[in-house]
């Protein structure tokens, strides 16, 4: 006796659980790698971070000059966030790519003075990348294309006045 079993092998149901096991699948693997991408914001971050905190040493040596800098810190000799205008002085005469790998940074940066009220010249308006800037020292960031930018203000003394150095660093 031969049995006869009709049976239908592409039915809507099998064909819908396909079509959502496949877009699950896809989409696991995208927020995977989504997940696993380097994050250039953050490495952007800790630069900036990196940046500041150089910047405020007195550097390394202490009486560092142009060709013995090993680490250009800006800070007078055994003060607290006190600036000192011959290293300034003494960084703005190191190349900017050198200055980045002194300072151990990969993106480009730049840092200016500011009062309560509008920014200072010391020495130059902006120190750093070589950016333009307006008539009241301010730099003009819009005339250079970056995908990230970060913002960091630090609280030093010039001159026994309070000022903000603004660091900004952008990739």
């Amino acid at each position: 006796m031969r049995k006869n079993k009709k049976s239908q092998v592409w039915s809507v149901d099998f064909i819908a659980g396909l079509l959502i096991f496949i877009f699950v699948i896809v989409l696991s693997v995208r927020l995977l790698l989504d997940m696993q991408s380097p994050g250039n914001y953050d490495q952007l971050y800790r630069d900036g971070i990196r940046l500041s905190d150089t910047l405020l040493t007195d550097g390394s040596p202490h009486d560092w000059d142009k060709n013995s800098v090993v680490i250009p810190g800006l800070m007078l000799t055994n003060s607290t966030n006190r600036l000192d205008l011959d290293k300034l002085s003494k960084f703005d005469n190191i190349s900017y790519q050198r200055s980045k790998t002194l300072l151990h940074i990969a993106g480009d940066y730049i840092f200016y003075f500011k009062n309560a009220t509008s920014n200072i010249k010391i020495g130059k308006c902006v120190h750093g990348y070589n950016l333009s800037t307006d008539a009241g020292c301010n730099p003009k960031l819009d005339s250079t294309s970056f995908d990230d930018l970060i913002k960091i203000d630090r609280i030093i003394i010039y001159n026994s006045t309070i000022v903000t150095m603004e660091i900004y660093a952008w990739s």
